[in-house]
């Protein structure tokens, strides 16, 4: 960390100096020549206005404004700015909170943090503009570029943003709060007819809704179709590997939060997020929820008894008989975890050889970032125009940009996981267990998140909230080596 010891101050922007009244004019100028003979658009300028006014005054708030809509991100797309990059609110509020951080810094309100996991996420970013050199695909490429280059921004961002404890636990409750909605919502889909719409072939295909619950034909076995809830992401298999990412530090609410009541919101919203598991039809996202609650009993996140797993078992086998018989067939038969009983197996088992080749006859510069068309090359599919990845992330990473983007992400996922178990280490060391327990919950989440790469392609689709949780690993381990946090009033306020 190139960031002082010492706690990091700034003093906040006040309406007495100039140049926050200069933003809000140009933001009232704005809000008018978009808003002339729209009322809607003026009312949505003059909110916006004010919320930009207080994060330009309070950066934070930005955070915890990203916080609240990076897991709306699908639901939350504003228009579309490129073929492949879209507005949504989650990018207008990184926006603000950009804008609102380099003028702090501009004003030398705040001191300039750089975590070494940035400087490999920028050699990821270059590995990936090298490997467009002799790409055929250099349309889709670039603008994964400026994709991945807004992310590196977002990243420092919350990195240079989030400065204390209070404030780092503030942003994960927020961020798990939202989820768990989120999760509530993916399960009410399923009974409003309004969000069901029938299978897609691709990733972005205009014409069918972006997210809800989807009629999916793959390994739908003797019943056609089965309905699979996306929640608010782009499909199902990301609403199913969020539930496992968010389940571990919404768990660990139960050591912050000291009430009774609080802590049965916490099991109920455990409960909501189950729920929100299940109704994905993922078997991916089963077994990874599965395993995050095992790691969360075996590093004693949630303190488990005898009597706990004796009405767990009895509630199991009682929900057991309830559930539809089309998820006991797709996601509870033993038979739909091997190959000859599963369609989408074997469908991976081939991209993953057509990947292997793929990246055997490009393993120095790859194929180009964004590299989805080029596959056809290696795998027999008869329709030509559909967005396909091999479904596994990291090999995807391979074929796009050859060995040095894929040791550049191995060695950033490194650098994050020894980030959370340093910090782990320290304070615990330092006899404060509850933010033991936070970063080893927010680790576990990451272990998740890193096994689901194992199956989709985890770097190119969603997963903005990961990355948000991602940031706060060098925060971590940052907080972990300072001595303390000194009262408010105590603190001074840096020279301006």
């Amino acid at each position: 960390m190139s960031a002082p010891t010492s706690q990091p101050h700034f003093r906040e922007l006040r309406w007495s100096q100039p140049l926050p009244w200069a933003l809000a004019g140009m933001g009232i100028a704005l809000s008018a020549l978009l808003a002339i003979d729209k009322w809607k658009l003026m009312a949505a300028g003059a909110v916006g206005l004010v919320v930009a006014g207080v994060v330009v005054l309070h950066p934070i708030l930005g955070v915890y404004l990203l916080a609240a809509t990076v897991p709306l991100d699908a639901a939350g797309r504003i228009a579309d700015l490129l073929a492949h990059i879209n507005l949504s609110l989650a990018k207008l509020a990184a926006l603000l909170t950009l804008g609102a951080w380099v003028l702090q810094l501009a004003m030398r309100r705040l001191r300039f943090v750089w975590a070494p996991e940035l400087t490999l996420l920028c050699a990821y970013l270059g590995f990936g503009v090298l490997s467009l050199l002799d790409t055929r695909e250099f349309e889709l490429g670039y603008q994964a570029a400026i994709r991945f280059g807004t992310s590196i921004l977002f990243y420092l961002v919350v990195v240079n943003l989030v400065r204390t404890r209070q404030q780092l636990r503030r942003a994960i409750g927020v961020l798990v709060t939202v989820s768990v909605l989120t999760f509530g919502f993916a399960v009410a889909q399923r009974y409003l007819p309004s969000f069901t719409f029938e299978n897609r072939t691709g990733w972005e295909d205009s014409g069918a809704q972006t997210f809800g619950v989807e009629k999916h034909r793959l390994d739908a076995g003797r019943y056609g179709t089965v309905a699979r809830s996306s929640g608010v992401t782009y499909h199902a298999i990301l609403n199913a590997v969020n539930t496992a990412v968010i389940l571990p530090p919404l768990l660990a609410g139960l050591l912050f939060l000291r009430r009774r009541w609080q802590q049965a919101l916490v099991l109920a919203a455990a409960a909501i997020t189950l729920g929100g598991n299940l109704v994905t039809y993922s078997r991916t996202g089963l077994l990874l929820f599965g395993l995050s609650f095992g790691l969360v009993a075996l590093r004693r996140i949630v303190r488990i008894t005898p009597l706990h797993l004796a009405g767990a078992l009895i509630a199991a086998i009682a929900v057991y008989f309830v559930l539809p018989e089309s998820l006991i067939e797709r996601v509870f038969s033993a038979r739909s975890y091997t190959v000859a009983g599963s369609e989408s197996l074997r469908h991976r088992l081939d991209l993953y050889e057509a990947g292997l080749r793929a990246f055997a006859d490009h393993p120095l510069n790859g194929m180009g970032m964004e590299t989805t068309y080029r596959i056809f090359d290696y795998y027999d599919y008869p329709d030509k125009e559909t967005i396909i990845t091999v479904h596994n992330g990291y090999l995807q990473v391979a074929l796009e940009l050859g060995i040095p983007g894929l040791v550049a992400l191995l060695w950033f996922l490194v650098r994050t996981a020894r980030s959370y178990a340093g910090a782990a280490r320290r304070f615990r060391a330092r006899g404060e267990r509850e933010m033991a327990i936070l970063c080893e919950a927010l680790l576990i989440g990451f272990a998740m998140w890193l096994l689901a790469g194992l199956t989709i392609d985890f770097m190119r689709i969603g997963f903005k909230n990961v990355w948000f949780l991602l940031a706060l690993a060098p925060v971590l381990l940052r907080l972990s080596r300072e001595a303390g946090e000194a009262p408010a009033a105590a603190r001074p306020m840096a020279a301006t």
